[in-house]
């Protein structure tokens, strides 16, 4: 006959090797994107910041083989030089990249900035943050659903473009600021978004030539005009 394991069983911390624990005091090195700690190989990617005092960090591992992975994020708090306090550890199953859009916004954000080089923000307690782990702006529950799930186009190294799935609403990330244009039916996206009548949108098609239309440009308000007016074009 089988035995039944339930998942307690396969979870039980005596299943895990020790792994760094909230409120342990460690010593990261920075001297690179992967830090061992405890024995224990963290990665902390090569988007943030790593002269900042909070600093994120993952690890993956599975007890068995036939057990679903399990990856750990870290949140560590700079105490002195490069002494950390682990603060924060959330755990996740992910089973691929795909599965990650069923975790909620904010987390598949971070977990998007650690992990997916070129990602150049997270998005934690409604508010945006940037490599330097400082805000940059608030967020809504749509804008933080569209910037950490929808499409996004990277334009050069300072510049972002976002576009949302129903392509009703563009977003654009230049140097920490970020901008919206959306829909007018739709309610806003940000406190200081950009409203164009909803058929603009029915017939706008982000192209390859607007793509590259906008490294072409050199600031915020320049990219955010050259976009309205690609937009007024579809109604002629």
């Amino acid at each position: 006959m089988y035995e039944v394991v339930g998942i307690e069983t396969l979870l039980d911390n005596r299943e895990f090797p020790k792994f760094p624990q909230v409120g342990d005091y460690v010593n990261l090195s920075l001297s690179s994107d992967i830090e061992i700690v405890d024995n224990i190989e963290i990665v902390l990617g090569k988007n943030q910041d790593k002269s900042s005092n909070k600093l994120f960090g993952y690890t993956n591992w599975s007890p068995r083989s036939y057990v679903l992975p399990l990856t750990y994020i870290f949140v560590f708090q700079r105490i002195d030089d490069k002494k950390f306090q682990i603060t924060h550890c959330d755990t996740y199953f992910i089973l691929s990249w795909g599965w990650l859009n069923e975790l909620p916004s904010s987390s598949y954000s971070i977990i998007r900035f650690i992990r997916e080089e070129g990602f150049p923000f997270y998005i934690e307690n409604d508010n945006v943050y940037s490599k330097k782990h400082e805000v940059i702006c608030e967020s809504s529950p749509s804008l933080t659903e569209m910037l950490a799930k929808d499409r996004m186009f990277r334009i050069s190294p300072n510049l972002y473009l976002f576009y949302e799935h129903l392509g009703n609403v563009l977003a654009l990330y230049w140097d920490d600021q970020i901008k919206v244009i959306q829909s007018s039916k739709y309610i806003p996206f940000s406190n200081d978004a950009i409203f164009m009548d909803h058929i603009l949108f029915k017939e706008f098609e982000l192209t390859e030539t607007i793509l590259n239309q906008l490294k072409t440009i050199l600031s915020l308000e320049d990219a955010v005009n050259y976009l309205k007016r690609e937009l007024a074009y579809t109604w002629f």
